[in-house]
């Protein structure tokens, strides 16, 4: 009966030490948006980091434009979730970009609006995603 419990311990820790390893291993998930533009990010450490993509706004006009973003700080997943709103200076540019990450895929949306000094307007989008390893 000792013995038994002993491989059940065992078994357990083993499993957790497991899932722990697997927590803090780097996940890089790449694709397309749903405007058909690429994107990629990665997941390690509990935070969605490298984050890079395209998108394409559209003005007041009617003229679009194609705006690539990276450069953008880690953002904190908790209970699975992220979302952070980044603001630039002189507040000429904002970006908000959320989603969930779940076992092999992050799914979420982002958002792009820009001072578009040709247009004289903000101009911006949103786009969709669905990433998998």
């Amino acid at each position: 009966m000792r013995r038994i419990r002993l491989i059940i311990c065992v078994a357990v820790a083993l499993s957790l030490l497991t899932l722990t390893a697997v927590a803090y291993a780097a996940a890089n998930y790449a694709g397309r948006t749903s405007q058909h533009a690429p994107i990629s990010l990665t997941v390690s450490a509990g935070a969605v980091r490298k984050i890079h993509f395209t998108i394409y706004i559209k003005c007041p006009s009617g003229h679009k434009y194609a705006i690539a973003a990276k450069g953008f700080p880690a953002i904190k997943i908790a209970n699975g979730k992220f979302a952070e709103k980044f603001v630039a200076l002189h507040a000429s540019a904002t970006a908000t970009i959320k989603g969930k990450v779940r076992p092999r895929r992050v799914t979420g949306s982002v958002f792009l609006r820009n001072y578009e000094n040709p247009e004289h307007h903000f101009c911006s989008a949103t786009a969709r995603f669905d990433l998998r390893r």
